[in-house]
């Protein structure tokens, strides 16, 4: 028993000291954040923003795996914290309040906010501006579709699970240049609806099938492929592909779950970070990740293993990033689509 309790202290005491608290002063706010820094940061260290949901802080989003995706591979996690909006509740405006509804304050600038912060983050910890990203839950997912609208030039891809446009967004978003995106949502998701989104014109009206055949249309994607039951779960990937400049939609559709972030807890098929995390790696050449160069080679050579991007060796490599361990000390990232 103390040997287990030991155990569970240091596990603790790791998870704790790996984030650090700063604040950030921005338009006459004093903003706070947590920030985990690998013991492997370096030039090329991506920066990934997690955003909480409406009524949430920084600290709720601990815990997902970021961690894990940070040690592995030399990753800045920031995990800043909304505002109160004029209800007193934490959030993100994701355009929710423009100013331009009789009786609704204009919020704050998020999105300055979040692109000032990253600037920042890069200046004090000399880690490159080339991969940026944002992902969030459920309010922290339409900031980061809103992201894509109006900073794309900033971040390199966004992430959402359970969240989608606020209505501004979906009737004046005018990027200057396209945004990968990936999208998760339930298909019992009972506070932002899959078919119909919040139910409110403010929040965002639109459902899940709707936002993906947007972004497509912004993407300029002509291919699209559907997978169901991927790796004989409930899930479902829908892949968007063939752009001008190769920029992809993944969306997964977790059949029969709610309003959570995928992977927490039971065995649904699919864990969020890790796709996540996959998805925006694809993006960036200038990853820490394990060896992201394919090695040519002139002899054969002897696959040993596939690992994914936690290093944990695995059979099944569809719609998902693999790394391909050779005996000849060579590795290759491949992304596959059944």
């Amino acid at each position: 028993m103390r040997i287990l309790f030991f155990v569970i202290v240091i596990l603790i005491g790791k998870n704790i000291l790996s984030q650090s608290s700063y604040t950030f002063e921005h338009n006459g706010l004093t903003r706070s954040y947590l920030l985990s820094l690998p013991d492997n940061l370096n030039a090329n260290s991506p920066l990934v923003f997690v955003l909480h949901g409406y009524g949430g802080n920084a600290n709720n989003m601990l815990n997902l795996g970021w961690e894990e995706i940070a040690e592995n591979n030399g990753v800045v996690i920031c995990y800043p914290n909304g505002t109160t909006d004029f209800l007193g509740t934490t959030h993100w405006n994701s355009n929710l309040y423009t100013g331009d509804i009789q009786g609704i304050p204009e919020g704050v600038d998020d999105h300055d906010f979040l692109v000032s912060l990253s600037n920042h983050i890069q200046s004090t910890h000399q880690i490159s501006s080339e991969c940026v990203f944002s992902c969030g839950f459920s309010n922290g997912g339409f900031m980061s579709l809103s992201l894509a609208c109006q900073e794309s030039e900033h971040f390199k891809a966004v992430g959402s699970v359970g969240g989608l446009m606020s209505d501004y967004d979906y009737n004046y978003c005018n990027p200057s240049q396209s945004t990968p995106i990936i999208q998760l949502h339930g298909t019992i998701d009972a506070t932002v609806n899959y078919y119909n989104g919040t139910g409110f014109p403010l929040w965002g009206s639109e459902g899940v099938e709707s936002i993906i055949d947007y972004w497509a249309d912004i993407l300029q994607t002509t291919e699209s492929v559907t997978e169901n039951e991927i790796n004989n779960s409930s899930v479902d990937f829908i892949r968007k592909y063939g752009s001008p400049d190769n920029k992809e939609l993944h969306h997964y559709r977790v059949n029969g779950q709610g309003h959570t972030w995928f992977g927490l807890s039971g065995n649904i098929g699919i864990n969020a970070t890790e796709v996540i995390w996959d998805f925006f790696d694809s993006y960036c050449e200038t990853s820490n990740s394990i060896n992201t160069m394919d090695v040519s080679i002139s002899k054969e050579k002897t696959l040993l293993k596939k690992i994914d991007s936690l290093g944990r060796e695995v059979n099944h490599t569809t719609n998902q990033l693999i790394f391909h361990i050779y005996d000849d000390g060579s590795v290759e990232k491949k992304f596959s689509v059944e």
